[in-house]
């Protein structure tokens, strides 16, 4: 089935490495406290009802939940996108901050309050009224149902002065909160959907976004419709249907965009660049993103609470051999958590982990495991360790630690985080946010993301990272931070995640985003 017969089909029933200038003019306006000019639009303006026609997204992660409330997953955030608008964006080209469903915000002399300004005239998709009302009442269900990503961090409350003000009173500086606020917790849903649906929200969800959520078969497929309400209808093409189809493997899902049964694909295998670029009628984006794979680490479980048992887990990677299986050259090793040519990345430091398989060894007989450690973790699917799993098997026996590689759902991956799963790591993707204070605390603090909630050592330098508003300051306390790694790491990086998406010729609108967040909201047909 090709692209045009597509179109004519009716709907059946939630990170290329960044540029330092980029990231540095994000982060100046990020820190500075006020609002950026609002981003491009498209100069043709495009009702995005001019067709009837439908755009099938592939793709091999299913949402966990299209509740921002309770979302505490990456994977939900492409399905929470098109449903709901955010209090600021970032420009997917270029990582400004720029404004959404707030204009402008102002900080207090003393940064301790955050005063935003809110847009008029915006309808959620039920015909209730956005308005500041709407913010506070989101705001505090989020801070109640636990705020897994720390988005609201130092926030002791959240007021409404009218209609469209909003005050965010927080306990100690929070330079990022703006940037905090193109998460999950800027992600407002209609209070009146909220309070009609109570716990069945998350299956007939309703935002301000310009996609209307239709139906799902959970795991399977999942349809939205575009809103005819929505605000900046008149500025953005648009077409009328998305459908996102979930796939069980790489294998299945480039089948479906070569048949054309998918009209644009993501989470592709770096692998698979080489035979799709070949295809005339598909154009590929391919590169490094800000994401990298890497080991979780729930270091309160034995024998991963001693750090000589993470270092040596680390110390016995050939990281080069393994970014090559993986990615074919599309990207490189990993050894820090934040991205090349970003705040926060220090390439002198690079290396954190060499290869030293003897080290290693002699680390683990130090540690007391003189005849070596047994070790299960989970990993996620279709991320690439499916390939650099016997590799990283092979390398880790090699020095005396004995690896089990199983892979997991959304579920298991819940109960890991929650402390409630048996493996000792997880091989995931992390980042996409290139911020220190949020990554580093989120992913080694006392956090959701901190299964074995350990204090590797770093927690001083958080109030320090937050309360502090110079590139070169968070670049200091970031340099402090991957020092302490090189001794006491709390997690194991990989590789950079390569970013493979796939569109059919035909499909307009897209964004090769270096932020690694795809434009999926405002493709339409050529010509349509």
């Amino acid at each position: 089935m090709n692209g045009t017969m597509k179109r004519d089909q009716q709907v059946v029933r939630r990170r290329a490495s960044l540029s330092i200038v980029a990231i540095l003019s994000a982060f100046t306006m990020i820190v500075g406290g006020s609002a950026g000019i609002a981003g491009a639009s498209t100069s043709k303006a495009h009702a995005s009802e001019a067709s009837n026609s439908t755009i099938t997204i592939g793709t091999l992660s299913p949402p966990g939940t299209l509740d921002p409330t309770t979302s505490d997953l990456a994977t939900d955030v492409p399905y929470l996108d098109v449903i709901y608008d955010t209090l600021t964006q970032l420009n997917p080209k270029t990582g400004a901050l720029e404004p959404m469903l707030a204009t402008s915000w102002k900080w207090s002399a003393n940064r301790l309050q955050l005063d935003v300004t809110l847009r008029q005239g915006v309808e959620f998709q039920d015909g209730t009224p956005f308005n500041a009302q709407a913010v506070v009442k989101y705001s505090q269900a989020f801070i109640k149902a636990g705020d897994t990503a720390d988005c609201l961090q130092y926030v002791t409350s959240v007021t409404a002065v009218g209609n469209y003000q909003v005050i965010y009173q927080l306990s100690q500086p929070n330079a990022v909160l703006p940037n905090s606020l193109a998460m999950w917790c800027g992600m407002i849903p209609s209070p009146t959907a909220v309070a009609s649906e109570g716990s069945t929200f998350a299956t007939h969800p309703v935002g301000a976004g310009p996609y209307k959520f239709v139906s799902e078969v959970p795991g399977s497929t999942y349809n939205f419709t575009a809103f005819s309400g929505y605000w900046n209808n008149a500025k953005v093409p648009r077409v009328k249907n998305l459908e996102f189809k979930v796939f069980q493997s790489d294998t299945s899902l480039v089948t479906a965009i070569e048949s054309g049964d998918v009209n644009v694909a993501g989470q592709l295998s770096a692998q698979d660049v080489k035979a799709l670029k070949a295809q005339r009628d598909l154009r590929v984006a391919a590169g490094p993103g800000p994401q990298i794979a890497y080991f979780n680490f729930n270091s309160s479980r034995v024998p991963l609470n001693n750090p000589k048992v993470r270092l040596a887990f680390n110390l016995a990677l050939n990281r080069g051999a393994i970014a090559q299986a993986v990615t074919g050259g599309v990207t490189g090793p990993a050894t820090q958590i934040m991205p090349v040519g970003v705040v926060g990345y220090d390439k002198a430091l690079n290396p954190v982990y060499r290869y030293d398989p003897s080290k290693a060894r002699r680390l683990l007989r130090e540690a007391g495991y003189k005849n070596g450690v047994n070790l299960t973790c989970y990993y996620r699917i279709g991320l690439g360790f499916e390939i650099a799993n016997p590799i990283i098997i092979a390398q880790e026996k090699a020095v005396g630690i004995n690896l089990s590689l199983v892979p997991a759902t959304a579920a298991t991956i819940g109960s890991y985080l929650q402390n409630k799963g048996q493996p000792e790591c997880l091989g995931a993707n992390w980042g996409g946010d290139p911020i220190p204070a949020v990554d580093y605390q989120i992913l080694w603090s006392k956090s959701f993301y901190n299964p074995g909630r350990t204090d590797y050592g770093i927690d001083p330098y958080f109030n320090e990272l937050y309360s502090t508003y110079t590139t070169s300051g968070i670049q200091k306390l970031s340099d402090d931070i991957v020092k302490s790694q090189q001794t006491n790491p709390g997690c194991a990086p990989l590789w950079y995640a390569p970013l493979v998406d796939v569109y059919q010729s035909d499909i307009a609108g897209w964004v090769k985003s270096p932020l690694g967040k795809a434009n999926w909201r405002g493709m339409y047909y050529k010509g349509s």
